[in-house]
């Protein structure tokens, strides 16, 4: 027994999985055999076999809203003394920026509805995201979609919204992706890179990349890979860094030069991806929304 995650009789949600110590920080209980067990009794969380219902009760794909998401680091306690930040730095720095952005699309196109789409976990990108479409006014409720193993991170507050748990890590990865317009990465080792980048392509969802870390510390990993000595094995270490070294475009569009507006550098940033955020908005809408 890997991961099971059942309806109860009574409509609770029970996952139990194996080898997820981490998860007792956010109040799963080890019921022996290397399991961590949860149940959910509020949060309205929907099973693998009800995916339909999931995407029509929450209009997945509606063509008059805007569907936008961000990924990158889930357990930021790891690197905080590598890289010399403060607790809650990348999660605050990404609910700025998350925040920013729907703001920027809301002051451009005042009749926009904007979804959002959240691994719906209650630690790292995820508790970015909450926190920014809590404080958004007005606010927004985000659409979660995880697997078993990350269901036992999320909170179970139905004001946090609904969650479709699909039947695996690379399924869910999928459907997170596909069902949004537009993808901002901030982080994220090889799950970010590997799967959320390839849905993202595959799909033809807008991605715009923002290397968080490079932004808010002085000795981040610039290339964002390791690579053990002894065995020559690779670790990804930041998803964004990654892409950036190794991937290069010749750009037809004008050049913004930053450096004439006086702006300081997490400000260039804010304006670069709301205005990447009011494009992809610009050709996803219907014209009476945008124009």
């Amino acid at each position: 027994m890997k991961e099971i995650i059942q309806r109860l009789p009574n409509g609770d949600i029970r996952a139990a999985i194996q080898d997820e110590p981490w998860s007792e920080k956010f109040g799963a209980k080890c019921i022996g055999n290397n399991t961590w067990e949860r149940v959910f009794k509020y949060r309205p969380i929907s099973l693998p076999d009800e995916l339909n219902e999931f995407k029509e009760t929450n209009s997945i794909n509606c063509s008059n809203r805007l569907w936008i998401t961000m990924n990158g680091f889930s357990n930021t306690e790891e690197f905080l003394q590598k890289y010399q930040l403060k607790p809650n730095t990348y999660e605050m720095a990404c609910t700025r920026l998350f925040m920013s952005t729907i703001n920027g699309l809301r002051c451009r196109f005042p009749n926009i509805d904007i979804s959002v789409l959240s691994g719906a976990s209650n630690t790292g990108i995820d508790l970015a995201l909450a926190q920014a479409c809590a404080k958004s006014k007005p606010p927004i409720v985000p659409v979660g979609v995880t697997c078993p193993r990350f269901l036992l991170y999320i909170q179970d507050d139905p004001q946090l919204g609904p969650v479709y748990v699909a039947s695996t890590k690379e399924e869910y990865a999928g459907l997170y992706v596909e069902w949004a317009d537009l993808l901002i990465t901030t982080g994220g080792r090889e799950h970010a890179l590997v799967h959320d980048i390839y849905c993202a392509c595959k799909s033809l969802t807008k991605i715009y990349f923002v290397n968080v870390l490079k932004l808010i510390c002085s000795n981040s990993s610039q290339s964002g890979i390791l690579v053990n000595p002894a065995t020559g094995k690779v670790t990804i270490e930041n998803a964004p860094a990654v892409f950036g070294n190794i991937v290069s475009f010749f750009e037809m569009n004008p050049v913004i030069r930053f450096s004439d507006t006086n702006l300081d550098i997490w400000k260039q940033c804010e304006v670069a991806v709301t205005n990447f955020a009011i494009e992809v908005a610009r050709q996803k809408l219907p014209p009476e929304i945008v124009f």
